[in-house]
């Protein structure tokens, strides 16, 4: 599995069983078109292997842009944040424009809250606008 846990350690229908389908981080296990996202992913980004959260991820990349390089503590960033950096580097592309465009998984729905204005089209693909890493990453 995606998280590397044992699926099914207790009888049929147990809590300690993983669900099926999808990992604890809410991110799909496997997938037939692309590789599922590093593990494991910040809480609410993924949900029911289905699902990405466009404003949890945004959110994500301001908590962490300010961790690191706004008010650094020195401490070592937790998991979750290390495998979603891995993930943002991984799946973003920087146009000549400064403009940051995350390249969104093509298997999962997209919730409704998100302006279509931070969604776009590119190389043929569904991106979304980073637009807090354009205005405070310097090209």
């Amino acid at each position: 599995s995606h998280c590397k846990t044992i699926m099914y350690p207790a009888p049929e229908n147990s809590e300690e069983n993983h669900r099926r389908g999808f990992c604890a981080d809410g991110a799909k296990q496997v997938s037939k078109c692309e590789a599922p996202p590093p593990w494991p992913q910040p809480p609410g980004i993924f949900s029911e292997g289905k699902h990405f959260h466009p404003h949890a991820f945004l959110k994500t990349v301001k908590q962490i842009y300010e961790q690191v390089f706004l008010r650094p503590s020195g401490e070592s960033p937790a998991l979750e944040q290390e495998s979603f950096v891995r993930m943002l580097l991984d799946w973003s592309t920087t146009l000549e424009s400064g403009t940051v465009l995350f390249k969104l998984y093509e298997e999962l729905e997209i919730d409704g809250s998100m302006p279509d204005v931070l969604l776009t089209m590119h190389g043929g693909v569904k991106h979304l606008r980073v637009e807090y890493l354009q205005e405070h990453w310097a090209p």
